[in-house]
């Protein structure tokens, strides 16, 4: 039986379950409120605010639970992961423009956000890292395996270069203690 809880009401359940939608294995994505993201970013409930409302820094915008104005705002862990990246990268003086026209859309890719790869058919961890390069008036970013940095170019050399899987490896942390 469909947990009507999750669902939000049985006419809901009803819709989904004669739809055979409910038919295929589900996967459970943790979601977390706004106050538990400011908790595992280890920011002010203002400050997150403030970071969600920025219109330069192009984070993802948060889901609602409920169809009313009061509606609860959750987050994915990747949504928590990605506003981190715009945590650190700001306090690291990338600008927020920056942030929201290059670095994420390079991490559009969720399994490198999570330091994930696949490796001979199956899903391994791996370490990523990013490099921002300049030309004129032009902000590029690139993201590339961490341990092939050696071997890693670019048309122009990278003015930051920052291991992504390490500066976001306290923030997953959290997110998995939260999500148990």
């Amino acid at each position: 039986m469909v947990n009507q809880r999750r669902l939000g009401s049985i006419k809901a359940a009803r819709q989904l379950a004669s739809t055979g939608v409910l038919d295929i294995a589900e996967a459970p994505v943790p979601l977390f409120g706004a106050r538990d993201v400011a908790d595992i970013l280890k920011v002010e409930s203002w400050k997150l605010q403030k970071l969600l409302e920025s219109p330069t820094l192009n984070l993802p915008k948060p889901r609602k639970l409920g169809t009313t104005t009061r509606a609860t705002r959750v987050f994915t862990d990747i949504d928590v992961l990605r506003i981190a990246l715009a945590v650190e990268l700001t306090a690291d003086g990338v600008s927020a423009k920056a942030i929201g026209t290059a670095v994420l859309p390079a991490f559009e890719d969720k399994e490198e956000i999570l330091g994930l790869t696949v490796r001979n058919g199956t899903m391994q961890a791996a370490q990523y890292g990013l490099a921002l390069m300049r030309s004129g008036d032009v902000l590029s970013a690139e993201t590339f395996p961490w341990d092939g940095r050696e071997r890693f170019t670019t048309k122009n050399n990278p003015h930051y270069v920052r291991n992504v899987t390490e500066l976001l490896k306290p923030y997953a942390a959290r997110i998995q203690q939260r999500g148990k």
